[in-house]
C-alpha cells in the first residue's frame, strides 16, 4: 500500500469522518493530524532508500541545450522572454518590510517545447525518465523549493548531490508512439492547476501541427478542472495516468513552465521564499480560450463588488463573519467558489470590479478579472510569505491587488485574523 493509499484510507475511516466533522476546525486537531501524517511518511522515506533507485536529476535545459542530444528529436520557441511590471501595490495598515513595499518586475523566461525520445512520464508527478536520468523542468532550485513528491513519500531528492531516490513501485501502461506531457504534483490544486499546467495546455494547442496527439494529465482531477480541460484542450485526445502508474512514449513533448511557485520552501534554506512568477501571454492565452467557450448563461447577473467566503478547514480567518457583515452593510455581495460551477466562477470574477477575498486558491480567479479590477487580498504576517505572489500573478493579466495584513503566525497556513478597520479602509480606497 502506498503513502497516498494509506492516507486516503485513513480519511475515509471512521476516526477520518470523525476528525472531519469536529477536530478540523480546531488548530489543536489539525496539528495532531498533520503529526499522525508526518510519522507515516517518515516510515515510507525510510523504507524508499532502500527500495529505490537513485538516477541523477537535470534541468530541462540540459536536453534542450545539446548536452544530452542523443534524447532530443527538437525544440520549438513557443514565446520569447516577456518583461512583466505591475501596476503599484497599497497595504494596509503598511507594508511588513520597506523591500515588499513597492513589488519589482521580472522577466519571464522564454517558453519552448521539446520533443525526447524514448522517455517515460509518471503519474501525477512532472519529473520525466529519460536514459539513466530523471528530468525537471527550469525554474525548480532544489536548493530552495520542496516538492509534493517528497511530501507524499513518493521521492527523496539529494539537492547537492543532484540525485534523487525514485520508488520503483509503478505499474507500465500501454506503451504510447507520441504524447504531449501535462502531469504534475500539484495539477489537483485549483492555484497551480490554473496558472502552471492549464496554460501548458492552452499554448501548445494554440501552436501544435498536430491535432490528434494524445494529452498526458493527471488522473480524478476535481470536476471544475476537467471542465477547464475540457474547453482548452478541444479536440484533442486526453489519457489519465493515476499516481503510482507510468507511461512509456517513443516522441513525448514537453512544454516548459509558463508559471511557477514553488509546492513549499526547503527546511534550512538561507535562499529567500520564491514569490511566484507568471507568462502574461500564456494566462490571456489561456483566459481568452475559456471565455469564449464559456459563455454566461442567459440572463445571468453578476455582482460588481463581493467577498470570497472560504469554508476550507485550514488557514481560517478567524473574524471572517465580522468582515462578511460589514462588507455586506457596504453593499457587497457574498459569493462561495467552492459551491459554483468552474463557469460560474470565471464569469462571476470576469463581471467584478471590487473583490476581497483572505489568501487561498480561490484568488486565483482573478486570471478572469477585467484590466483594472481589483483584489483585496486578507492575509497573515509570516517569515516565509510569498507576499508578491498574488501581485506577479494578477501583473501579468493587467489586475490591481491591494493587501491587509493581520497578525503575525508561525506556519503558513495557521489561523489568523485582521483588522476590520484595515478592511474598511482598503474598501474605501479601491473604489
Amino acid at each position: 500500500m502506498s503513502f497516498d493509499t494509506l492516507v486516503e484510507s485513513l480519511r475515509g475511516s471512521a476516526i477520518g469522518r470523525i476528525y472531519r466533522a469536529h477536530l478540523r476546525q480546531f488548530a489543536l486537531g489539525r496539528w495532531v493530524a498533520r503529526r499522525i501524517v508526518h510519522g507515516i511518511r517518515s516510515y515510507y522515506l525510510a523504507v524508499l532508500r532502500f527500495q529505490a533507485r537513485l538516477p541523477p536529476l537535470r534541468p530541462l535545459p540540459f536536453i534542450r541545450l545539446g548536452k544530452a542530444v542523443a534524447y532530443r528529436d527538437e525544440t520549438m520557441l513557443l514565446r520569447p522572454p516577456e518583461t512583466v511590471q505591475g501596476a503599484p501595490t497599497r497595504w494596509f495598515p503598511h507594508p511588513p518590510t520597506p523591500a515588499t513595499a513597492s513589488p519589482a518586475p521580472y522577466e519571464f523566461p522564454a517558453i519552448t517545447a521539446v520533443t525526447l525520445r524514448d522517455a517515460t512520464a509518471h503519474g501525477g508527478c512532472n519529473f520525466i525518465t529519460v536514459g539513466d536520468m530523471m528530468i525537471h523542468h527550469d525554474l525548480y532550485d532544489f536548493l530552495r523549493d520542496a516538492t509534493t513528491e517528497e511530501l507524499h513519500a513518493r521521492c527523496i531528492i539529494h539537492p547537492f548531490r543532484k540525485t534523487i531516490h525514485w520508488s520503483l513501485r509503478e505499474t507500465a501502461l500501454a506503451p504510447l508512439p507520441a504524447a504531449a506531457v501535462f502531469l504534475d504534483g500539484c495539477a489537483a490544486n485549483y492555484a497551480h492547476w490554473m496558472t502552471e499546467v492549464l496554460p501548458r495546455i492552452a499554448i501548445f494547442c494554440a501552436t501544435t501541427a498536430e491535432p490528434t496527439i494524445p494529452l498526458l494529465v493527471n488522473d480524478g482531477l476535481h470536476a471544475n478542472l476537467r471542465a477547464s480541460l475540457a474547453l482548452v484542450a478541444g479536440d484533442h485526445p486526453v489519457i489519465t495516468v493515476p499516481l503510482g502508474q507510468s507511461v512509456a512514449v517513443g516522441r513525448l513533448v514537453v512544454v516548459s513552465p509558463t508559471g511557477y511557485i514553488s509546492f513549499g520552501h526547503r527546511r534550512h534554506s538561507i535562499k529567500p521564499v520564491e514569490q511566484g512568477i507568471f507568462s502574461p501571454y500564456a494566462l490571456n492565452l489561456m483566459r481568452s480560450r475559456l471565455m469564449e467557450r464559456a459563455a454566461p448563461p442567459a440572463g445571468s447577473d453578476y455582482p460588481k463588488r463581493f467577498y470570497v467566503k472560504r469554508n476550507s478547514g485550514g488557514r481560517m480567518l478567524t473574524n471572517a463573519a465580522a468582515i462578511e457583515a460589514a462588507l455586506v452593510a457596504q453593499g457587497f455581495a457574498v459569493v462561495e467558489p467552492e459551491k459554483l460551477s468552474f463557469s460560474e466562477q470565471m464569469h462571476h470574477f470576469a463581471q467584478a470590479e471590487t473583490i476581497v477575498a483572505a489568501t487561498g486558491a480561490a484568488c486565483v480567479n482573478l486570471l478572469f478579472c477585467r484590466p483594472g479590477a481589483r483584489l483585496v487580498v486578507l492575509m497573515a504576517q509570516c517569515a516565509h510569505m510569498p507576499y508578491d505572489y498574488w501581485y506577479n500573478m494578477a501583473a501579468a493579466v493587467g489586475v490591481r491587488v491591494d493587501y491587509v495584513l493581520g497578525n503575525k503566525v508561525r506556519y503558513l497556513h495557521d489561523d489568523f485574523r485582521v483588522r476590520l478597520e484595515d478592511v474598511l479602509d482598503s474598501v474605501a480606497q479601491v473604489q
